[in-house]
């Protein structure tokens, strides 16, 4: 290991804290059937959301669309503020559980970067209407909620900055600024739930292959078109 070079655990520790229990379903404790109903509604509440907004959906259609009762919606989510909270706090916890997972098996630094860079495409490939939800509505979770959400979004947003931190100790990437760096990252990434479609002409493994090498390339890596597809 160069010096400079931080530990995937050490890394993971650094950027993401103690494992949080997970945002979802607050205060119940299900069964698999239960697990599986709860993840049902999540995802018809995300598509509701991202049709008609948070605000013009209510639980009855929510009920309706998932084929239950009001009441038995009412047997998982209290509210409709605690299934939105559900629903972002899920895709939180798979970004911070993704990270943990790719800090843990990659041991070089341009490895782990373009690991968080593919990790964060595969979400945002398959579930791309939460994330749009994500951005939109994350205003409309009351201020609690918010603040919640938004401490494992930088968590998350560390992880990054901290791989490139030590990526520029040791000499890999020579970017001035991390968080930026992050930033722009991310909002490249960001925006492929707006426009990728499964069945198009570049299949989603060839699109992260190019997005890792646009992230190396903006950090700064020397060897970022060599790096394998």
């Amino acid at each position: 290991m160069q010096v400079g070079a931080t530990p995937p655990a050490r890394t993971m520790r650094a950027c993401a804290g103690e494992r949080d229990p997970p945002t979802c379903a607050v205060g119940r404790v299900f069964g698999v059937r239960s697990r599986d109903r709860v993840r049902q509604i999540e995802e018809v509440a995300a598509d509701l959301f991202y049709t008609v907004g948070y605000h013009g959906t209510g639980l009855r259609e929510i009920a309706k669309a998932v084929g239950i009762q009001p009441a038995s919606l009412y047997h998982h989510f209290a509210n409709k503020q605690e299934l939105l909270f559900s629903v972002l706090g899920r895709t939180m916890d798979d970004l911070l559980d993704g990270a943990q997972g790719v800090l843990d098996t990659e041991s070089g630094t341009r490895q782990q970067l373009a690991g968080l860079v593919r990790h964060f495409i595969g979400l945002v490939s398959t579930r791309p209407r939460e994330w749009v939800v994500g951005d939109v509505e994350l205003r409309s979770l009351e201020p609690d909620n918010r603040a919640v959400l938004i401490q494992k979004r930088d968590r998350y947003q560390r992880c990054f900055e901290h791989v490139i931190e030590r990526g520029v100790a040791e000499g890999i990437f020579s970017a001035s600024d991390a968080k930026l760096s992050t930033y722009a990252i991310l909002g490249m990434c960001n925006h492929i739930s707006l426009w990728y479609r499964p069945g198009g002409a570049r299949s989603i493994d060839d699109i992260a292959a190019s997005y890792v090498k646009f992230a190396l390339r903006l950090v700064g890596d020397n060897l970022a078109d060599d790096y394998p597809a």
